[in-house]
């Protein structure tokens, strides 16, 4: 995992977006808020799982969020 995982404060395996608009580059970022749209928000805030924040950092196409919505979409 890369060094910038290391700086992203989790709280109980959960991180809101916004706090990593300025830790992530932008093309991140934009995966970021891709998978964070894959779920409801909760009191009114965009939040990730340490399992996506994961997901923004792979190349692999399973954690490519457009694929995931369609998915999710047909299911």
């Amino acid at each position: 995992m890369p060094e910038i995982f290391n700086s992203i404060k989790f709280k109980k395996d959960v991180v809101e977006l916004e706090s990593l608009k300025d830790i992530l580059p932008e093309d991140l970022f934009k995966k970021a808020q891709e998978l964070s749209a894959l779920q409801p928000e909760r009191e009114g805030k965009k939040l990730l799982t340490r399992l996506q924040v994961e997901d923004i950092f792979s190349t692999s196409w399973l954690s490519n969020p457009q694929l995931i919505k369609e998915a999710t979409e047909k299911a």
